[in-house]
């Protein structure tokens, strides 16, 4: 799957690089902006769709299909706070 997120990242982009822009380079710092914001909106879509594995047919004719395990996210370092000492 995840060459489909790049697949459908890179559609995207061509598509917002496609379309036609003003010769006015007022608007390319805006524009360039609005595409990144763009690529990142989809980027989080793309990653929030749950992922799955192949079907599975069972001898009884049940179709399985299993969503792919998320990664443990890890846990954010700690931070050293400082003591009634350090005041």
């Amino acid at each position: 799957m995840p060459g489909m997120k790049r697949a459908l990242m890179a559609a995207a982009a061509a598509c917002c690089l496609a379309t036609p822009v003003a010769a006015d380079d007022d608007l390319v710092p805006d524009v360039s902006e609005a595409l990144q914001g763009l690529l990142m909106l989809l980027e989080g879509i793309i990653e929030s769709v749950p992922q799955y594995e192949l079907p599975e047919v069972l001898e009884n004719g049940d179709i399985i299909i299993r969503r792919v395990p998320e990664a443990p996210e890890e846990p954010p370092e700690e931070e050293e706070t400082g003591t009634a000492e350090d005041i």
